[in-house]
């Protein structure tokens, strides 16, 4: 069974256990408090409580607001261990260290006394010589030789006026979360030595150094291995039990051995509170009288006048080490026979064994390998683990065994907007957006999916992917009779007007490419050309008129006397060329000119006519 437990409560659920305790508890209350602003300066307080054998609990609390301060914790024994007990507080800030404070104590057999640790703000930064803790007057020595009883309620520390108001001792309090409680990692103030790691790699003993006076420290071939001494720890004193503690040092705690306080008169002497302080009494019966001097009872006159067989107090259980089970206790035993009216006593030393439970119990400071690397289910998790493997010395069947345990603690990231499995993939181009048929420039456009991390997931995020595409249009039809320049659609096709009469010597008119040819029977005899456009048909023989020529953006036609002409205007297009053809001399008649009845215009075609009927046309279109 172990010798100290330890629970954390806030104050209502304390006091109600303390009041439930059996009658006479052996008992320590440790109030825990600050004058730091929380939760700006300080978030977070840890308490650890160690006896001689090690490190035996730890508790924190994360502080999210002053209500939940101040903090208690309830340390019992069961009533033959009273100490030495080492309590630390630490006060941290996003998991650093701001303010420590350490005391150390003796409990006081069937009491219920109050330990009062104060983290206030002069200590922060202060570092105190070894054995010492800063505190509200400063650095001071960590043993305390008197504690004060529990009053019932814990006391708090003054506020500055800027701070959260505290509340009445009667107000509802916050139920206290939960708290992790078993083995702890070492974790001393910088001035201590080293605790002993049992993962700490090593090539030879002096890297195995823990500065422990009274712990043979060695290189087992990789790793380092700490033996306690307690004999190296002895310091001559009946009354105090002396142990080497691994990554602390040697430690003296009050026991209740037998012990002579070299008075004979006062009877048997025992042990307490580290001296040799409790007495059974007088040691002589009447009718004797004790004399000190001689360290003997004087008067009898047979046996019957010296005391009976006296027996002192059993002595403290002494066992071999942390984790035996079966110790022995001793006892004095006096014994008297009257000789020459002296009470003669002989003196003998009863032993007998006693048992104990050691079964969990820690037989030393267990330590943990560093943390390894977050573990996420997939490449989005925002939330993961982290293990680390930690050796716990706890007794086990009579000895100090080491047991493996692993540690496992959540560790969380940020991967929103981070490239995830799959890449990306994007869909075909669409078509180009050219606002109109001659437009040469626009833009195409796909759709593309980034596989990107979303709330830890990972997800298709759409964006829009642009490309610009160009083309030549430059002659390319855009209507009837319209065509695509420099980007733009303008009108291509001549429009023809004009009328014309009868008359004039001409015999045919031929269209070749885009040029005119007006034939007065053969060879040709002149002709029109017209850039810019295709023209196409013939004119029937037989047709009458005398001329035509270019001129610019029209073809001018003449009769038969050379005097009358008409124009017809070609729009988008410039005519050039032509000539007037010669006369066919027919003597006597002199020159002949054949006729033709009309020549008019009709949309962009030529339409030349013969006694009202159309024998041919020429056509202007667009390339």
């Amino acid at each position: 069974m172990r010798a100290l437990h330890v629970f954390l409560a806030f104050v209502p659920l304390l006091a109600t256990v303390l009041a439930s305790c059996t009658p006479g508890p052996t008992q320590l209350v440790v109030v825990v408090d600050t004058d730091l602003a929380i939760p700006s300066a300080l978030d977070d307080v840890e308490i650890r409580v160690s006896s001689d054998t090690g490190v035996m609990e730890e508790q924190h609390q994360p502080l999210s607001s002053r209500l939940l301060l101040p903090l208690t914790l309830g340390v019992v024994t069961d009533g033959e261990f009273l100490g030495p007990i080492l309590v630390v507080a630490r006060g941290t800030l996003d998991g650093a260290l701001v303010v420590e404070r350490s005391a150390r104590v003796t409990l006081v057999r069937g009491e219920t006394r109050m330990l009062r640790l104060h983290l206030v703000a002069s200590c922060v930064g202060v570092a105190c010589a070894r054995g010492e803790s800063c505190g509200e007057n400063g650095c001071e020595d960590i043993d305390i030789a008197e504690l004060p009883p529990w009053p019932g309620m814990p006391p708090t520390l003054p506020r500055d006026a800027g701070m959260d108001a505290r509340p009445v001792p009667d107000a509802p309090l916050p139920d206290a979360p939960g708290l992790d409680v078993g083995p702890i990692d070492a974790r001393i103030p910088s001035d201590a030595p080293d605790p002993p790691d049992a993962f700490r790699a090593c090539t030879a003993d002096i890297d195995c150094d823990d500065g422990v006076a009274c712990t043979m420290d060695s290189c087992d071939g990789s790793r380092c291995v700490y033996v306690a001494s307690d004999t190296a720890c002895g310091d001559g004193e009946t009354c105090t039990d002396d142990r080497c503690v691994p990554g602390v040092g040697c430690t003296h705690s009050p026991n209740s051995a037998t012990c002579t306080d070299g008075v004979f008169c006062n009877g048997f002497d025992m042990c307490s509170g580290g001296t040799c302080s409790i007495h059974t009494g007088a040691s002589c019966a009447p009718p004797t009288v004790c004399d000190e001097a001689a360290a003997l009872c004087r008067g009898c006159v047979t046996d019957g006048d010296c005391s009976d067989e006296t027996l002192g107090p059993w002595g403290g259980c002494t066992f071999a080490d942390t984790c035996v089970e079966s110790g022995t206790r001793s006892r004095a035993r006096r014994t008297e026979v009257c000789a020459d009216n002296v009470c003669v006593p002989t003196d003998t030393t009863v032993t007998e064994s006693c048992p104990r439970e050691t079964d969990g119990n820690s037989c030393g400071m267990g330590s943990c390998g560093g943390w390894g690397a977050c573990s996420f289910g997939d490449e989005c998790g925002e939330t993961g683990t982290q293990s680390r493997t930690c050796a716990d010395l706890a007794c086990g069947d009579g000895v100090c065994r080491t047991s493996m345990r692993v540690e496992t603690t959540s560790c969380p990231r940020e991967t929103d907007g981070n490239p995830c499995s799959g890449g990306s993939t994007c869909d075909p181009y669409g078509a180009c957006d050219y606002t109109d048929a001659c437009d040469e420039s626009a833009t195409q456009y796909r759709t593309c999916y980034d596989r990107r991390c979303v709330s830890g997931s990972c997800g298709s995020t759409p964006r829009t992917e642009p490309l610009g595409c160009s083309r030549g249009t430059n002659g390319i039809s855009c209507g009837a009779g319209l065509t695509c320049s420099g980007g733009s659609c303008v009108s291509c096709a001549p429009t023809l007007s004009g009328s014309f009469g009868s008359g004039g010597a001409f015999t045919s008119a031929t269209g070749s490419g885009s040029t005119l040819t007006f034939q007065s029977n053969t060879p040709a005899s002149g002709n029109i050309s017209v850039p810019g456009v295709s023209m196409s048909g013939t004119a029937s023989s037989g047709i009458c008129l005398w001329g035509a020529i270019g001129m610019g953006d029209r073809i001018r036609f003449y009769d038969w006397d050379a005097t009358t002409f008409w124009d017809v205007f070609v729009s988008g297009a410039s005519v050039s060329g032509g000539s007037t053809p010669p006369c066919n001399d027919f003597p006597p008649y002199g020159c002949f000119y054949p006729c033709m009845t009309a020549v008019h215009s009709s949309g962009s075609s030529l339409q030349f006519e013969y006694s009202g009927v159309i024998e041919g046309s020429i056509t202007f279109a667009c390339p």
